[in-house]
């Protein structure tokens, strides 16, 4: 936002304003397109990665808590490669 705001409020212009906070030219510009399309929002860091958990699905976890059921004695420590599968 204070990019934006020195780069269009400003004399020193947005290519000087992208110089003092690193970033280039093109992307001053992609920022501020952003900007204006959704305002704030736009400028607000977003979690990145995987949305939900796609190494173990819903029919894996059934798995475990079926065969935790049928074993309850069996734990992570006796099963070191089974936890590890999960992951």
């Amino acid at each position: 936002m204070a990019m934006l705001l020195q780069g269009e409020c400003t004399e020193i212009g947005p290519s000087q304003a992208a110089k003092n906070f690193r970033y280039s030219k093109s992307r001053y510009y992609q920022v501020r397109e952003a900007f204006i399309q959704q305002g704030v929002e736009a400028l607000i860091n977003k979690k990145t990665g995987p949305k939900r958990n796609y190494r173990r699905t819903s029919e894996v976890t059934k798995l475990v808590i079926r065969a935790r059921f049928l074993d309850p004695d069996a734990s992570a420590r006796s099963a070191p490669s089974a936890s590890r599968a999960l992951r």
